[in-house]
């Protein structure tokens, strides 16, 4: 059992990639929290395959160019809690509302997602963390009534809005400017 697993682009060739793979498929080692940093959809999903995918909690995908499918194929990670897609411009977030167990979603710097797919999202979570520092400012009213159960929130604009959220206790506003 590992308790957290992080690889940057810089490190894994091919070889020490599959390497790293060969091990953890002969160790049967559970990891409960991964963070690949700048990997293509091809390099994480041969990955992904030699991991015990019922021991991840926490996903972080930072800068992985992922699309709408790829987090199609991540619905198979049952028992995650925590995922991070932050730099990953080309998610529009449509198959975000189906992880079901989220509680903490990270969104910094997704700037396709639409207004209609953080809506759905908020509808059908129940999230405490909330990141969605866009540049586009999409945060709308909708969406703060549908999160009722944000206790952190870091967003790009403020609006007077947030102040009906019950259990906030955390908020960043950062600015663009």
């Amino acid at each position: 059992y590992m308790e957290r697993f992080v690889i940057a682009k810089e490190y894994p060739s091919f070889r020490s990639r599959m390497s790293i793979c060969a091990l953890l498929q002969e160790c049967g080692l559970r990891i409960n929290s991964l963070h690949l940093i700048a990997w293509m959809p091809w390099q994480y999903s041969a990955f992904l395959v030699s991991l015990q995918l019922s021991a991840i909690n926490e996903l972080e995908l930072y800068n992985c160019n992922l699309t709408d499918i790829d987090l199609q194929c991540l619905l198979k990670l049952r028992n995650l809690k925590v995922l991070g897609l932050a730099g990953n411009y080309h998610i529009q977030g449509t198959h975000l509302k189906y992880f079901r167990n989220l509680e903490r979603l990270s969104l910094c710097g997704c700037e396709e997602i639409t207004n209609d797919a953080l809506s759905q999202c908020c509808r059908h979570l129940q999230l405490s963390f909330l990141d969605i520092r866009l540049g586009n400012s999409i945060l709308t009213e909708t969406v703060v009534e549908l999160c009722k159960t944000l206790d952190t929130l870091k967003l790009t604009r403020f609006t007077e809005t947030i102040a009906k959220l019950p259990k906030l206790r955390s908020l960043e506003v950062h600015h663009t400017n």
